[in-house]
């Protein structure tokens, strides 16, 4: 939700920095179907209610997510989501499907530190690469408040960059290219 929300309120900013939202319609994503795919795969690994498969299939999802973000690595931005993504995976693959999250940070979002069933985040004991996992969050009085990990901003700033370069934005004016000076004179 949080990732979401970053996207929503980063394109919200386009129309203030010059940019023309409708340019978002000329982006032409290839392997887009992998996308519903990946999140269908994270439904089922959090809906289900035995097997111990359910780590698997969370792993899976990124896997099936890192093809669209390969197909699509020319679209500027693609590959910060992609650095964001892969260094998600790597926590989550390290502690055995679940997102390591910091018992602080939970506690800090006004979450329950342990539920029932299988969770994409979770409070791990002795937990791999903690430092990757979930140890930021926003407050409790925060809508949707939740935890978040590097690889999560790391995403929103990915996605937040390419809405802003693909429709023109002059808030990443410094990272195009800069156009060759008329030479005439």
């Amino acid at each position: 939700m949080l990732l979401i929300m970053a996207i929503a309120f980063g394109a919200a900013l386009v129309p203030l920095f010059g940019g023309v939202l409708r340019r978002l319609a000329t982006l032409k994503f290839r392997g887009a179907w992998l996308l519903p795919l990946a999140y269908l795969l994270q439904i089922v690994a959090l809906t289900s209610s035995q097997g111990g498969w359910r780590g698997a299939v969370h792993v899976g999802s990124y896997v099936v997510a890192a093809g669209f973000l390969w197909f699509n690595r020319h679209i500027a931005g693609i590959l910060v989501v992609a650095l964001g993504a892969a260094i998600n995976a790597l926590a989550i693959a390290a502690n055995q499907g679940v997102m390591p999250a910091t018992a602080s940070a939970v506690e800090g979002a006004g979450l329950a530190a342990s539920g029932t069933g299988f969770s994409n985040s979770a409070v791990v004991a002795n937990a791999k690469l903690p430092f990757l996992g979930d140890i930021f969050w926003t407050p409790r009085w925060f809508p949707f408040a939740n935890v978040f990990s590097i690889g999560d901003v790391l995403i929103a700033v990915g996605a937040v960059t390419t809405i802003h370069l693909a429709t023109g934005s002059k808030l990443t004016r410094w990272m195009r290219r800069a156009e060759p000076a008329n030479e005439s004179g």
